[in-house]
């Protein structure tokens, strides 16, 4: 599985510090800022993500100059590959 995130903000300034990925009300990662995140096949343990429906959400955590916000949730389903 990979999670990409991508933050935008208005204006010439560009945000710094850090965004957390949220499966299922569990932090499986957090991941320092760059002009995309991206957090592949992990989860809490550093294992596969279960089989099954998932409910994913992004939280940047805001810096000195922008707040913290949060995505709209977003359902995912993994699959057993074959």
């Amino acid at each position: 599985m990979t999670i990409t995130a991508v933050l935008r903000a208005a204006g010439t300034s560009s945000p710094t510090g850090f965004v957390q990925i949220v499966s299922d009300g569990i932090v499986i990662g957090t991941v320092a800022r760059r002009r995309k995140w991206r957090l592949r096949n992990r989860n809490a343990d550093g294992q596969q993500p279960d089989i099954g429906w998932h409910v994913i959400t992004a939280t940047y955590l805001g810096d000195a100059g922008f707040a913290g916000a949060s995505s709209a949730p977003t359902v995912h389903l993994v699959r057993l590959a074959v």
